[in-house]
């Protein structure tokens, strides 16, 4: 018996492939277990390796204030002026405006984003 599929996945489903990859073996072997089987998987794994140039200490700890507050629905405003209100300065010694604020925190939004980026295919999968 042969079976041909094509699984995709993206990070935020790792565990369904890996559910459904266990799922799709166990069937197969369980279907005659006397039998000697072989397996033939072709699996691909594409990622995209942008996290070399990482964050200081100072840029993380100010980008987990930030997302802290916007998780508690703080406008950019109000974390602006808490942040200069304690000292903070952006790294390049810049005073946070609610413009930069806002900027600093889409741009590691989408560097997370970039980062997490992983597709895992299955291709040509056969139990004979």
């Amino acid at each position: 018996m042969t079976y041909e599929r094509r699984l995709k996945f993206n990070p935020l489903r790792w565990s369904k492939f890996e559910t459904s990859f266990l799922l799709l073996i166990l069937h197969e072997l369980s279907i005659s277990s006397h039998k000697n089987k072989k397996l033939d998987l072709d699996i691909s794994v594409e990622i995209k390796l942008s996290y070399i140039n990482g964050l200081s200490r100072y840029q993380e700890e100010l980008i987990g204030l930030i997302e802290d507050f916007r998780g508690k629905s703080w406008t950019f405003k109000d974390i602006s002026e808490y942040l200069i209100s304690k000292g903070y300065r952006s790294s390049r010694d810049k005073e946070l405006s609610p413009q930069l604020v806002h900027h600093m925190y889409k741009k590691y939004l989408r560097k997370i984003k970039r980062e997490n980026y992983i597709q895992i295919s299955m291709d040509k999968t056969s139990i004979k």
